[in-house]
């Protein structure tokens, strides 16, 4: 998939999307209430160190273990901005309920599950941890980090976010670095 492609596809179950998201961002066990058509759409953009992926779909659930993908990349952190329905998080240490707005930062490689019991659309900002360890020490023990819609830093992230998303396509590679390298400070 090119970096700045956004699909819109309806697939035949949860299976086509397992190998779509997959194939794009991370592999993931996932289950889903029967449907005879599971409409979908993924989306990314790069916007220079940073890759922002954009879902949306039913409910489902993924689970991610380190054995599932072992190519996900260990070196990256996930920030999970919820804009549509409820995510119910879980890792070995906690529980979780993200709503409209709240955030989620994670590490890629540890294992997690996640929940939609309805239907769902998440941005997720994919960007490579040794940009936080200046400020975040010891990343590869960092836990999941839930951030409330209401706290300010999460409206301002959720923002610039949401603005890079719709405005990467317009930057050249100069202003892409520049804009993820602000972002990342």
């Amino acid at each position: 998939m090119a970096t700045n492609a956004v699909t819109r596809h309806q697939t035949r179950g949860i299976e086509a999307w397992r190998e779509r998201i997959g194939h794009v961002f991370m592999r993931f066990e996932m289950e889903a209430p029967r449907h005879r058509v599971f409409p979908s759409a993924l989306g990314q953009r790069g916007l220079g160190m940073l890759q922002i992926y954009d879902f949306s779909a039913p409910a489902h659930a993924v689970r991610h273990r380190p054995s599932i993908g072992p190519d996900t990349d260990t070196r990256r952190v996930l920030a999970v901005l919820q804009s549509q329905g409820e995510c119910r998080y879980a890792d070995a240490t906690q529980r979780l309920t993200l709503a409209p707005g709240d955030v989620l930062f994670l590490r890629a490689g540890q294992p997690f599950e996640m929940r939609f019991p309805a239907q769902m659309h998440l941005r997720v900002v994919s960007l490579p941890a040794s940009a936080l360890s200046r400020s975040v020490h010891g990343v590869r023990g960092l836990p999941a980090l839930h951030a409330r819609a209401d706290d300010g830093a999460t409206a301002l992230t959720r923002a610039f976010v949401n603005s890079a998303y719709a405005n990467a396509k317009r930057l050249d590679a100069s202003a892409q670095a520049r804009t993820s390298h602000a972002l990342l400070q």
